[in-house]
């Protein structure tokens, strides 16, 4: 019987409380697991033990044997699964207490069986989450192995699944979900339904990662600020979420992990709890959030090294209208209100003076940092 003898005390406690009567729980070994008579804890129940070994639909005492190990009251068979999983005892005069007996009986059914269900749940919950673990954490096990566990483990793999990942937005928050806190948030958050379905959440490395399934973006985003909220109420940081692109199958659905792990860094690089980035919003402002500013001035100063105060000013401003319009030489002139070609000889001079070519990539994302707004902080 799956049943600790500290949950067995809770009940016959709780029994006795209803009944008025002393109530045993005996092991299907005839052993007495609990009892709100303490003495005979550990002793063996004979009268219980001949209806475990004869089948019988109940056994009553009469009169008390203390040489059988017994006293005067009814004893049920609590069956589960055609099997007999323990047996209630009810102490008293036979005639007054039988009237009992058919209630505490099913009463204990329904508690093994619930106990038994929570289990179940557990152990499945355990399992999904060293599925989730292995899918997003553990890139040497083969796909092949990861997608025959999703599908046992309902996964539907197959369906537009996406990544979700929550952190702590600051520093000091780190060990928010590691604590009572996190585990009361994710039985929460379990409670609550995931939204789609065959989804999954745990908390993984002080993060709370989440697989989510045919959810659409809109309610993608809702949940994961719901969540955000939530978590900071219950673990006293504020929380940032990143959300990956959708996928339909293991290697894809690491990919969107790996995308919600970027989108998270820049939430938390705002330095603003409650922020969830997608994955395709995530641009170079705020990844360049994350840079130090001190490194930023170096890039600035070294980039501009070879210009006047005014030009280095004049040239940032440009930069950043042609990064703001994507590149756009006849956006850049519309808002300048200069003639292309003018934009571009102005573009040019800043390839002459700093050596550095907008037109490269390389270059350009060095152009891009040392132009930031951020680079004269301190």
């Amino acid at each position: 019987m799956d049943l600790s003898p500290q949950d067995a005390m809770s009940i016959v406690t709780e029994m006795k409380r209803t009944i008025g009567r002393d109530v045993n729980i005996i092991e299907n070994t005839g052993v007495i697991l609990a009892s709100t008579n303490k003495a005979r804890i550990g002793t063996v129940h004979e009268g219980a033990r001949q209806l475990i070994e004869n089948g019988l639909d109940s056994f009553t005492v009469w009169a008390d044997d203390p040489a059988r190990g017994v006293q005067n009251g009814i004893n049920l068979p609590v069956v589960l699964d055609g099997r007999i999983e323990c047996v209630i005892g009810v102490t008293g005069d036979p005639a007054e207490v039988s009237v009992f007996g058919a209630v505490i009986r099913r009463l204990m059914e329904i508690m093994l069986e619930s106990l038994r269900q929570r289990r179940r749940l557990a152990q499945m919950d355990s399992a999904r989450d060293a599925f989730l673990e292995a899918l997003f954490l553990e890139e040497s096990v083969p796909a092949e192995e990861l997608a025959e566990q999703g599908r046992l483990l309902g996964f539907p793999m197959e369906s537009a699944c996406t990544a979700v990942l929550l952190r702590p937005a600051a520093e000091a928050g780190a060990e928010a979900l590691a604590g009572l806190g996190g585990q009361k948030l994710l039985a929460h958050i379990r409670r609550m339904h995931l939204p789609g379905q065959g989804g999954h959440c745990a908390i993984l490395h002080g993060e709370l990662v989440l697989l989510l399934c045919g959810v659409w973006r809109e309610e993608l985003y809702t949940f994961a600020r719901t969540l955000c909220a939530e978590a900071e109420s219950r673990c006293g940081a504020a929380m940032a979420g990143g959300i990956g692109g959708t996928a339909d199958g293991v290697l894809p659905a690491r990919r969107s992990f790996r995308e919600a792990r970027a989108a998270v860094r820049a939430a938390c690089a705002t330095g603003t709890g409650g922020r969830v980035f997608f994955y395709d919003q995530v641009s170079l402002e705020y990844l360049a959030e994350s840079i130090p500013h001190a490194l930023l001035r170096d890039l600035e100063v070294t980039t501009f090294a070879e210009c006047t105060a005014e030009e280095a000013r004049d040239f940032k401003a440009l930069l950043r209208i042609y990064f703001a319009q994507d590149g756009d030489l006849r956006r850049c002139a519309e808002v300048l209100y200069l003639h292309r070609n003018t934009v571009q000889y102005r573009l040019d001079r800043i390839r002459a003076k700093t050596g550095y070519d907008f037109r490269k990539p390389r270059d350009a994302f060095l152009l891009y940092l040392a132009s930031l707004d951020g680079g004269n902080e301190s």
